[in-house]
């Protein structure tokens, strides 16, 4: 069975982070070990809630795991609430770096989206996901986030949205967040989220050429973080460095009328997409489903374009379901009663 880590925090009352990303990816079939950076007892919409930091929790946690000789398929970051967490996800992505299985269905989505739907790699090692240039994959040192196959670094850089930071964020903890993604093999940032990360004006009227503009500066930083980790490690010469990854906006939209997202293959300078139709309502951790409906496709050994397919449905059905109960509560969707939809969506 695969095995994946998330790392965010745990709003007891509020269907989002930890209390969505544990359900969601265990009902897909994955092994799914959680490690809270905070505990609330309700999401921050809410007034008056209660808040306990678990940043020096981590490093024993961690500790424990690296004693216990666990392993996982990939590493799943949500909401992280301190630049020192960021640094510690940073070191659990070194520590935690080798895969726990020994099969490579992982590896087959990395590379499917730019061959074909059943077409399989062969020059990947059997690990877990690392996106990265096979021909390259035995010239790299194994502490470098360019490393050959390893388990698949996931960053949803929960820290904004509407064009404004959550509070308690500042911009020098944006940058810093764009630094971790930096070294992720998916990330998924929202539209304000890649703004910030990239110093670009937030703009609520964008065309999907600024959206893809946006994209591409996130993966100039991925490669300018690569080219310095393999100039310090002199592995080998900058000019040869090719980071792979893929970097998907999220609530992407090209009319007023659709909803969906636009990824970007940083190796093959390819933009995929896939959008659904736009309800007239918001709610609260969508973000978070459909990060953790990624993750957990990718996990199964889908490919990057097939998993944002079913996490769009997925997100969309939740939403949907949520708008026909008249006692759904306001602070989230009804993503447990879509759980059979995404089931299907999986079997097909």
């Amino acid at each position: 069975m695969k095995r994946i880590a998330t790392i965010q925090d745990i709003s007891c009352v509020g269907k989002c982070s930890l209390t969505v990303a544990l359900p969601i990816i265990s009902a897909m079939g994955i092994e799914t070990a959680i490690l809270p950076t905070a505990v609330l007892s309700t999401h921050t919409a809410f007034s008056g809630f209660t808040f306990r930091d678990l940043t020096d929790d981590i490093p024993g946690i961690a500790a424990h795991w690296k004693k216990e000789n666990f392993t996982f398929d990939a590493l799943y970051t949500g909401y992280l609430g301190s630049k020192r967490q960021i640094s510690l996800v940073k070191s659990l992505f070194r520590d935690f770096g080798s895969s726990a299985s020994s099969s490579s269905s992982i590896s087959g989505a990395a590379v499917s989206a730019a061959t074909s739907a059943n077409s399989a790699p062969s020059a990947l090692s059997a690990q877990a996901l690392k996106f990265v240039d096979p021909a390259i994959c035995d010239t790299m040192p194994s502490n470098t986030h360019c490393a050959s196959a390893q388990a698949l670094k996931f960053v949803d850089p929960a820290m904004a949205d509407s064009g404004a930071l959550y509070a308690g964020f500042t911009p020098d903890f944006a940058q810093e967040m764009a630094s971790l993604c930096a070294e992720a093999d998916v990330i998924v940032p929202n539209l304000t989220e890649a703004c910030l990360m990239t110093g670009t004006p937030y703009r609520e009227d964008y065309d999907e050429a600024f959206a893809m503009e946006l994209l591409q500066k996130l993966a100039a930083q991925k490669r300018q973080s690569c080219s310095s980790a393999q100039n310090a490690a002199a592995a080998v010469p900058a000019s040869d460095v090719s980071p792979s990854g893929y970097i998907i906006l999220t609530g992407a939209h090209r009319t007023d009328s659709d909803l969906g997202a636009l990824g970007y293959d940083i190796a093959r300078d390819r933009f995929f997409s896939y959008y659904g139709e736009r309800l007239p309502v918001k709610f609260h951790g969508t973000g978070d489903i459909f990060a953790s409906c990624t993750v957990g496709a990718l996990a199964r050994g889908l490919s990057i374009e097939k998993a944002i397919r079913i996490a769009v449905d997925y997100t969309h059905e939740c939403i949907r379901l949520t708008m026909k109960d008249s006692d759904h509560r306001w602070y989230g969707v009804n993503f447990e009663s879509a759980i059979p939809y995404l089931l299907k969506l999986l079997d097909q």
